[in-house]
């Protein structure tokens, strides 16, 4: 049973997974967005500016980095894993409420992009430390 159980994952880095898997669809949407809107032109007809679909995807990338990043980070304790995962995270809460916190709509892409690759970085490195510390 030990070494089956050595292989197993543990909860957080399942949840690393889910995370890099947050922030990608997150960064997915972001970026084919605007493409897809451009070939469709009737979906903008369609298309109401509720910005409720950018607030669940930036809620999941939150859920994911607190329950994932942070006790991770209580585990190995590499502080620079934090610092990614805070400016990641300060990037795309700011480009998701952009226009409530004063920021120009054209930041909103390279904020969300940025802020996906850098918390994509941070469930990476947390998931290397976890299993160099298990």
């Amino acid at each position: 049973m030990g070494a089956h159980a050595e292989k197993q994952p543990g909860p957080t880095r399942v949840l690393d997974l889910l995370g890099i898997l947050a922030a990608v669809v997150c960064l997915i949407h972001c970026l084919a967005l605007p493409v897809v809107m451009t070939f469709l032109p009737t979906l903008i007809h369609h298309h109401t500016h509720d910005d409720f679909t950018h607030v669940i995807l930036a809620g999941w990338v939150l859920l994911f980095c607190l329950t994932a990043i942070v006790p991770g980070f209580v585990k190995h304790g590499y502080r620079r894993i934090l610092l990614l995962m805070v400016i990641g995270l300060s990037a795309v809460l700011a480009a998701t409420f952009h226009s409530q916190v004063g920021l120009a709509e054209s930041v909103e892409i390279p904020l969300i992009t940025m802020g996906n690759l850098l918390i994509i970085s941070a469930h990476l490195y947390n998931r290397r430390l976890l299993k160099a510390v298990s």
